[in-house]
C-alpha cells in the first residue's frame, strides 16, 4: 500500500484548520519537516515541534486577528501517479500573491518566491492559501 505522505500533511493541516483547532499531531519525516520549515517562515503555521520517541510533530496553527485560520485551502500538484516539473520562471503566484506555491528543488524544499529568487526549478508539490 502506498501512502502520499505530503497529502495527508496538508490535508491534516487544512482540516484542522476549518475545525479551529489550535494544534495537529502529523508524522515525522524530513521531506514533512522542510515543508513545515516553508510554512512557518509564510506564516501558514505558528511553529512546530518534533517529537522524536514517538516519531511525530505537533504543529501549532496560525490564525489573524478575528480568529480566521491562514490555512483556507490546499491543492495538490504534482501527484504520485503523475508527476509535475516547472522552470522557475513558470511557476505562478498563488491568490494574486496570497497563496503559496511550495517547490523541491535541487537545492531543497522552497516557496516559488525563493525558488525563482535562487533560479532554480524543480517539482511543484502543492498550493497553499
Amino acid at each position: 500500500m502506498v501512502v502520499d505522505k505530503i497529502s495527508n500533511l496538508i490535508i491534516n493541516l487544512k482540516n484542522a484548520s476549518s475545525a479551529g483547532k489550535s494544534n495537529v499531531v502529523v508524522s515525522n519525516s524530513k521531506l514533512t519537516q522542510n515543508i513545515l520549515k516553508v510554512l512557518e517562515d509564510s506564516k501558514f503555521i505558528k511553529s512546530f515541534d518534533v517529537k522524536e520517541k514517538t516519531r511525530s510533530i505537533n504543529v501549532e496553527l496560525a490564525y489573524n486577528e478575528e480568529g480566521n485560520p491562514a490555512i483556507t485551502d490546499v491543492k495538490r500538484i504534482s501527484k504520485l501517479s503523475k508527476r509535475v516539473y516547472m522552470a522557475s520562471s513558470l511557476i505562478n503566484n498563488v491568490q494574486n500573491g496570497l497563496g503559496l506555491t511550495v517547490v523541491s528543488t535541487s537545492a531543497g524544499v522552497m516557496s516559488a518566491k525563493a525558488a525563482r529568487a535562487a533560479k532554480v526549478g524543480g517539482e511543484v508539490m502543492f498550493e497553499i492559501w
